[in-house]
């Protein structure tokens, strides 16, 4: 069984997954498509932490 999907979990995030019978998974995960310049949080007025910029992540995996 092959199994193929596609996440979009927040503007900017997506996800996609491939799964098979023979124990094979791979995944890929882009964040912050667009490299938009975003403030992820801030602790008071004066410390402002910027979020991540484009990041693209892939995993293979093998299940012996």
């Amino acid at each position: 069984m092959r199994l193929f999907s596609i996440n979009l979990r927040k503007i900017g995030v997506a996800e996609s997954k491939y799964e098979s019978r023979d124990r094979l998974r791979a995944a890929v995960s882009i964040k912050n498509i667009f490299n938009v310049d975003y403030h992820e949080s801030s602790s008071d007025i004066l410390r402002v932490f910027p979020g991540e910029p484009l990041t693209v992540q892939g995993t293979i995996s093998w299940q012996f």
